[in-house]
């Protein structure tokens, strides 16, 4: 949670978010060059952006978790530049973009909070391209997979330093920059070791801190949850002036 919310704020994004549905697997959600003026938050289930190239060839940016938004960007830039599909069944809640850009004005914290969702994945976008132009195969796989191990752990999604992984090798290898066969040999480097044991869709993390280790990982850039104390007096300040102003107008 990026900051406490009053409970105006949890009445308004419960109704925003009332309308639900289910997608299956491989549904298109967001569509490169298109303009929509819906935003959708994922509730239930994994998706991922990539872009692809004329060839077929594509790159996954990144992976989309419970709780994250989708969409905003093809709603500010007035264009979708990627494409965002479901990996598995999910449930989405879908939002009016219009109301989004309204809460800068109505909800200043809520607008925050998206903000700094953005930013983490802003942040996130700079640890792929490290990973992608720095770490070999081994520390690419062990980096993704502890950063996934993180985001999944601030929604209640681990047990006992495991998690759902419904990635393929191929989409695997589409994150990684690798081809399926070097994904295949690291995978099996990486359970010989007594590092990650994948069975039945879960994937086990028996050693992190051997993990962290070899990827050389950090967990600042997804850790933050909590508010900064001066942003914090910032949002407090504004949200204590617009309570004065809507008393002022009622009197």
């Amino acid at each position: 949670m990026f900051t406490a919310l009053s409970d105006r704020e949890l009445r308004w994004l419960d109704a925003a978010t009332a309308e639900m549905k289910t997608v299956e697997p491989d549904t298109e959600l967001v569509r490169p060059e298109s303009i929509s003026n819906q935003v959708f938050v994922l509730q239930a289930g994994w998706a991922y952006r990539y872009k692809a190239l004329p060839d077929g060839r594509r790159q996954v940016l990144n992976f989309v978790l419970p709780g994250d938004f989708m969409g905003l960007r093809a709603h500010f830039f007035g264009i979708a530049d990627h494409s965002i599909v479901t990996l598995t069944d999910a449930t989405i809640s879908v939002l009016s973009a219009f109301d989004v850009a309204n809460l800068f004005q109505d909800f200043p914290k809520l607008a925050a909070a998206i903000t700094w969702s953005a930013a983490r994945e802003e942040a996130m976008l700079a640890e792929h391209i490290v990973r992608l132009g720095r770490r070999n195969a081994l520390e690419r796989t062990a980096h993704l997979m502890l950063e996934l191990l993180n985001r999944l752990r601030a929604v209640d999604m681990v047990r006992d330093r495991s998690y759902a992984f419904p990635i393929t090798q191929q989409l695997l290898a589409d994150t990684l920059g690798l081809s399926v066969v070097h994904v295949n040999r690291t995978l099996r480097k990486l359970r010989v070791m007594g590092l990650v044991e994948i069975d039945g869709g879960r994937i086990f993390l028996k050693d992190v801190t051997q993990l962290e280790r070899i990827a050389a990982y950090d967990s600042s850039h997804i850790g933050g949850k909590r508010t900064p104390p001066d942003t914090e007096k910032q949002l407090v300040d504004i949200e204590v002036e617009r309570s004065a102003h809507r008393i002022a107008r009622i009197r």
